[in-house]
């Protein structure tokens, strides 16, 4: 978003259904997210602090441990080195605002940090706060509500419920950004998109879809070659075998199993054995590019549903390149091939 505005509970409810939002966060104003922070013992540098509220599922803490309540707070690297505080430790907060006669009126609250978080996750001088304590601020600040006598503000559900000045929003895909975008300046939202860049990394993915389809389409019309091949090789190789079994009763669908199965095993067991290979080479892979690509998340990330259809797919390709090895194995006619042999 560009600047600031006055969203209330119905338009941020509008944006939160919105199919491309991922995660959307009420701000506080700029004037009462910037807040004096020290350590609690006195000593060290005095630090101007942004805060930034922050609540479950959001994308820059993820892996993290949210701050709750009124009394934690995680910081980042350059905040956390400016202040000279590891997790564990427990800085001093100071509030204040002017009273309607006019006087200077201040409150400290004692935040224990729980996290630091490395440098690639946040380069400013921020504290992640939850955004119950956030908005209690942002309220008192502006006279909203009373801290009791003791310093300590209203219970979050004793909040009144007021319009925010400023959101934080994330798109669902880097697809959807655009069309978020389109969905806020509808509303009257400015926002800015870095535009070409985006544009950019989509016509990257669209490339690397492709190249990786017509990979797989290559190297599924290689496997059924040589399934059907393999197929009807093994079959070929064991024409006596089929047609003693065809004299003992069997008859011509349950020859033609005999192949379909075989086959259909063994590309179960190559798509397995993959599997356990993939999990074993990943993590290694996952350093490299980690490493190569400075990637915060994880690079390597199979779901079980990915897996079962690659299970599945595989079989199945197993199978229908063996349907020529099984339409030979079904129509064996004893009588020619012992007299054959």
């Amino acid at each position: 978003m560009t600047g600031s505005g006055n969203f209330g509970p119905d338009i941020l409810r509008r944006i939160r259904t919105h199919p491309d939002t991922g995660f959307l966060l009420a701000k506080p104003r700029y004037l009462n997210s910037a807040l004096p922070v020290r350590r609690v013992s006195g000593e060290g540098e005095l630090v101007e602090l942004e805060i930034e509220p922050t609540a479950p599922g959001d994308p820059l803490l993820e892996g993290v441990t949210l701050p709750r309540g009124y009394a934690t707070i995680v910081l980042s690297r350059r905040a956390g080195e400016r202040l000279e505080v590891t997790p564990g430790d427990v800085v001093r907060m100071t509030l204040r605002r002017r009273t309607a006669a006019g006087d200077w009126e201040a409150r400290r609250a004692e935040l224990r940090v729980l996290e630091v978080l490395p440098e690639e996750r946040d380069y400013e001088v921020r504290g992640y706060v939850s955004s119950d304590f956030a908005r209690a601020i942002e309220l008192w600040r502006e006279g909203s509500i009373d801290a009791h006598g003791s310093g300590i503000l209203p219970s979050p559900n004793l909040l009144p419920e007021t319009p925010t000045a400023r959101i934080r929003l994330y798109a669902r895909s880097l697809e959807g950004a655009p069309r978020l975008r389109a969905f806020l300046e509808q509303l009257g939202i400015e926002a800015r998109l870095r535009d070409e860049r985006v544009a950019t990394l989509l016509r990257l993915a669209e490339r690397l879809d492709r190249l990786l389809a017509a990979l797989a389409l290559l190297a599924t019309i290689g496997l059924a070659a040589m399934f059907a091949v393999s197929g009807w090789h093994r079959a070929h190789l064991r024409l006596r075998e089929l047609a003693v079994l065809r004299l003992l009763g069997f008859s011509g669908v349950e020859m033609g199993l005999f192949p379909l199965v075989q086959v259909a095993l063994l590309a179960a067991a190559g798509v397995f054995l993959g599997t356990v290979l993939a999990f074993i080479s990943g993590p290694l892979l996952e350093g490299l590019l980690r490493q190569s690509l400075g990637l915060q998340r994880g690079a390597f990330h199979l779901p079980l549903i990915e897996l079962l259809a690659a299970l599945a797919g595989g079989t199945m390709i197993g199978a229908f390149a063996a349907c020529g090895a099984a339409w030979r194995a079904a129509r064996i006619e004893p009588a020619e091939v012992l007299h054959d042999g």
